[in-house]
């Protein structure tokens, strides 16, 4: 299994970029190439057999697709589920763009099994018709550049039942990195080929307000869940790391998996108030002309100051605790552990125990192998940022981590140590995780907890880094979680939490 989750942890940013390196190729796929006809008479049977084939295309668009995806040096086995048909290209917004009511399930997917790569939703699926030559396009987000694909549907000269089957043959580009790729329909859609089911529903638990507050010259912008008029705890939950939202979907995943939101859903129905956040540069958080390169880590804790502020000052709030997800935890635990906040009680959640260069190192190092060239090209630049030094030319396939615009951010995020950290926090410390996080080990919840001067520690079974539940070992299933909100968020957590808040003693 280790073996297996090893690319996936290293984040989906890096899916596709190390394989598709910097290429250019141009040649056609020799499966998707048809023999011109020599006679009239085979001519006339060829149009004859296409003309047969057509009504058949209408249907086969939905249904599995298998194939190659192709650069210089490099042969990926790919799958393609169009899971509807796809509409014409000026019937469906621009890349990027998303519709009032927020992300909807994929029209189509791709699975990428040598890269661990499973049911990957495919944006801006078009074509422009159902016949021989129709134009096919989609897209596949990645953390890196997205993989734009442009391709034919090609009809076979057969029957389907003489072995012929329509073919989508065309080419992609992924940043620097240029290819082809052809699959051939191979069957339908199977009850396991399908979603998991559109947005979850989640039962109204109380009452949601909108809010914001100041933090130097940005305002941030959250929302406040409460179960009802009483005075009750509150819970500031702090997102984790990336354009990571209030509710816990990224902007970098085509799809939303409502992870804090669903915490917060649960945490009213068990009688505790919560506050969630878009960060800095965020969402609603992010105002007009904002740079990343503007951002640092003590702007991360800076504004959570601000809503701790806040939260003193609102009626109806018993006592106040903070809960940080993933690289929220470290948020959080700089806050405390640095004096600049003071609460009642404190929760990490997936949180690292190492610092963020020793932990993304050995995700690299996993995902990539100690004796890699994109391996050592990590380890430099991390070291040239640690040590303040000028950062070195990285790989295409790493520019993603190392941007410059994000080097202030990097610079300022280093230098932390979590365990220090939790050492230092004097209120009570609930150290949660899960044994199915490809992202952080347990491991790192053991060293929080063993720093900490007062601390839980609760290993929640089949929770994976998004607060999921999903089978053990099930790599697809675990993938799926990130950007499918179908999945149940993990009953443990909330147990855990609810049990936590609860207990703290409020001083007098």
């Amino acid at each position: 299994m280790k073996t297996k989750q090893a690319m996936y942890r290293a984040g989906l940013a890096l899916i596709l970029t190390v394989a598709l390196f910097s290429a250019s190729c141009t040649t056609g796929s020799e499966a998707a190439t048809r023999p011109e006809p020599e006679t009239d008479e085979a001519r006339a049977a060829q149009a004859v057999s296409e003309d047969a084939m057509e009504e058949k295309v209408l249907e086969s668009y939905i249904g599995v697709w298998e194939g190659v995806l192709e650069v210089p040096g490099a042969r990926l086995d790919v799958t393609v589920r169009f899971l509807a048909p796809p509409p014409a290209r000026d019937a469906v917004p621009a890349a990027g763009a998303g519709s009032a009511d927020g992300p909807t399930q994929p029209a189509a997917t791709m699975d990428i099994p040598a890269q661990q790569a499973y049911r990957l939703p495919l944006r801006n699926v078009t074509a422009s018709g159902l016949t021989a030559g129709a134009a096919v396009h989609f897209e596949l987000q990645t953390g890196g550049p997205a993989l734009v694909f442009d391709g034919e549907l090609r009809l076979p000269v057969g029957a389907p039942d003489e072995g012929g089957v329509p073919v989508i043959a065309g080419t992609f580009v992924q940043g620097q990195a240029r290819g082809t790729m052809s699959v051939s329909r191979t069957g339908e859609l199977t009850q396991e080929d399908l979603p998991q089911g559109g947005q979850a529903a989640i039962p109204d638990a109380g009452e949601e307000t909108r809010v914001s507050v100041s933090s130097g010259e940005i305002t941030i912008h959250g929302t406040v869940l409460r179960p009802d008029d009483e005075d009750r705890p509150l819970l500031i939950i702090v997102a984790g790391s990336g354009p990571t939202d209030r509710d816990g979907n990224s902007a970098m995943l085509p799809g939303p998996n409502d992870s804090l939101k669903q915490l917060a859903q649960a945490l009213a129905r068990n009688g505790i108030a919560s506050l969630r956040y878009d960060k800095r540069g965020i969402g609603a958080s992010r105002p007009e002309g904002f740079s990343e390169a503007d951002l640092t880590f003590t702007d991360q804790v800076d504004d959570l100051a601000a809503w701790v502020e806040w939260a003193r000052k609102q009626p109806g709030v018993s006592s106040i605790h903070l809960a940080g997800h993933s690289e929220g935890g470290l948020v959080v635990l700089t806050a405390t552990g640095t004096g600049r906040v003071s609460v009642d009680g404190v929760i990490t959640i997936a949180a690292p125990g190492r610092s963020f260069d020793k932990l993304t190192l050995e995700q690299l190092r996993e995902s990539l192998g100690e004796t890699s060239a994109l391996y050592a090209a990590a380890r430099n630049a991390f070291a040239a940022l640690k040590n303040g030094e000028p950062v070195p030319d990285v790989p295409p396939e790493l520019a993603a981590l190392f941007r410059p615009s994000v080097y202030p951010y990097l610079r300022s995020v280093i230098p932390l140590e979590p365990q220090e950290l939790a050492a230092a926090t004097r209120a009570p410390i609930l150290v949660v995780t899960g044994d199915q996080d490809l992202q952080v080990p347990v491991s790192d919840a053991l060293l929080l907890e063993a720093a900490a001067v007062e601390a839980e520690l609760v290993v929640v079974e089949g929770m994976n880094h998004v607060l999921k539940t999903v089978p053990a070992g099930d790599l697809p299933s675990n993938q799926r979680s990130y950007y499918d909100p179908s999945f149940p968020l993990a009953g443990g957590l909330v147990d855990a939490v609810v049990r936590f808040v609860q207990s703290v003693p409020v001083p007098e």
